[in-house]
């Protein structure tokens, strides 16, 4: 039987983390808790906005450096939550790789390692989530023919709000020449990708507001055993509460509509997007929002260097038919 994993995608803030808690807990499955980047770590040029390397020889001690990390540091809002749970040693004994090594090998050995310094054994489907991913679909079905593809989409509005707020952390307002075009790359895939039998588009509205259907819907679709735990989200078998923005913390998912992002969205913002993704919005089913308000306001933690910059740049940006 041909390897079947499972590798999660889609932009940041855009719930592919909750889809991974909502897996994790399921007894045929092993879910890798953190973003592996096995991509960027080989040296593959990555064009993602915020994972971006250029092309690189291979250095094995790359990835060593990169699971010490994730094995002693915690992020609370992003996607590190390995502290503690990689034995580095296991790791290092199952990751000796050949310089001559091709990559389909070194991606199968390097995401064997990860399952054995986690788990200490192969006995379940492997589950990975890295947000690159989409850019990766043709290289990941080349090594494992095997593998299913499910890529989240979130409401663009409350999507940008979000990762803008995630973006802002330490900073203030960010660099929309960096923002804009992360979305715009998660979109350009998502077309590409989304017309093959194993890449599976789902709505983070839906999951949200009916888990149980849902993620019926995703399991019939991996070829899995329904469970409730399915509907638990669980970090390492234990209850997840969650990386919202807004410090959200829950113990199952609950129908809700959250729509807090409509008071924290800003007239300019909703026009980059009507005027870049109208076709999203409808593809999608998403209501698209009137610009009201001042297009050319400044906003809050944006200082003057960064409004002129980003001004510019949507200046320039507008005349792109689509980004």
């Amino acid at each position: 039987m041909k390897e079947a994993p499972i590798f999660i995608t889609g932009l940041h803030k855009s719930g592919t983390t909750l889809l991974r808690s909502l897996l994790d807990g399921h007894p045929e499955l092993q879910v890798i808790p953190f973003e592996s980047h096995f991509f960027p770590l080989a040296g593959y040029w990555t064009a993602n906005e915020y994972q971006y390397t250029r092309p690189k020889n291979f250095d094995p001690q790359r990835f060593i450096d990169f699971v010490h990390r994730s094995n002693t540091l915690s992020d609370k809002y992003g996607d590190n939550f390995a502290e503690g749970l990689l034995d580095e040693q296991v790791f290092q004994q199952h990751f000796s790789p050949d310089p001559s090594s091709s990559k389909p090998d070194l991606a199968r050995e390097y995401f064997k390692a990860l399952r054995l310094s986690l788990f200490g054994e192969l006995k379940a489907r492997m589950v990975e989530k890295s947000i690159e991913n989409f850019e990766y679909y043709h290289d990941l079905k080349a090594i494992f023919p095997g593998a299913k593809f499910i890529h989240i989409i979130r409401n663009p509005y409350a999507n940008l709000v979000s990762l803008r707020k995630f973006k802002s952390i330490g900073t203030g307002y960010p660099l929309l020449s960096r923002l804009l075009p992360a979305m715009q790359q998660q979109y350009y895939h998502l077309y590409r990708n989304a017309g093959y039998e194993d890449y599976k588009v789902v709505r983070y509205e839906d999951l949200v507001a009916d888990t149980e259907s849902c993620m019926k819907s995703i399991s019939t679709f991996l070829e899995l055993n329904f469970s409730d735990e399915l509907l638990q989200p669980t970090l390492g078998g234990k209850a997840w509460g969650g990386n919202s923005m807004q410090g959200t913390q829950f113990k199952k998912v609950e129908a809700r509509n959250d729509e807090s992002w409509k008071a924290e969205i800003s007239a300019f913002e909703i026009q980059l997007l009507n005027r870049a993704i109208a076709f999203v919005f409808d593809d999608y089913q998403y209501e698209r929002l009137e610009e009201k308000g001042r297009i050319w306001k400044k906003m809050p933690g944006e200082n003057w260097q960064r409004y002129f910059y980003n001004r510019l740049f949507t200046y320039y940006w507008r005349f792109y038919e689509a980004f």
